[in-house]
């Protein structure tokens, strides 16, 4: 049913997209934190005088507006990357089943 060739695709691309993947998860908590930073610091360029004031003002600011357009982006490419990841050891898994399933039934 599995074919080796794709058994040995799915390890090659575990390993080989391991940086690809820590790249990937780091630039999303980096777009996280910047977020957060991007807020700061355009509540503190604010005129207002009340916390929720100068909060209001930075969630209006284009540079916000971007920082959730970046965040979206490296979200994106973190799930899709992760999702590929977990398909690659499920199939895995799945091959390990047939073959431990195999072995018992001979």
């Amino acid at each position: 049913m599995f074919e080796e060739t794709k058994v040995e695709g799915a390890v090659t691309f575990l390993h080989a997209g391991a940086l690809e993947a820590a790249e990937s998860r780091g630039n999303r908590i980096k777009c996280e934190h910047m977020l957060k930073h991007i807020k700061a610091l355009e509540m503190n360029k604010s005129q207002e005088s009340s916390v929720s004031a100068q909060e209001r003002d930075a969630y209006a600011s284009d540079k916000y507006k971007d920082a959730i357009v970046e965040l979206e982006k490296a979200v994106i490419a973190d799930e899709v990357l992760r999702a590929k990841r977990e398909a690659a050891l499920a199939y895995i898994d799945a091959w390990r089943t047939e073959q431990a399933n195999t072995r018992f039934t001979v």
